[in-house]
């Protein structure tokens, strides 16, 4: 288990590649959450409040996941600073 633990916990990559990584992958999954509720709702709905409600939640998501892209770059770990009391 040891030595599975160590592996697990290798780098590969920077901090400033995994925040870009993670924008990017965000930023892309937008548009593929619109495009996904648009087609599941041109195939399942069978009213308009239920077409409208579909549209209002895939719309929550894509805005969710533009929202997660934005804030990325402030997950990025400084260097850390004494603390000042």
């Amino acid at each position: 288990m040891s030595r599975l633990w160590k592996f697990l916990s290798w780098r590969i990559g920077t901090d400033a590649f995994d925040v870009r990584l993670q924008q990017w992958l965000c930023f892309a999954a937008a548009p593929a959450a619109l495009i996904l509720g648009g087609l599941a709702l041109s195939k399942f709905t069978t009213s308009a409040g239920e077409a409208v409600t579909g549209f209002l939640s895939a719309s929550a998501v894509a805005v969710s996941f533009v929202i997660l892209g934005v804030v990325a770059p402030l997950t990025q770990r400084k260097p850390a600073e004494p603390i000042r009391l």
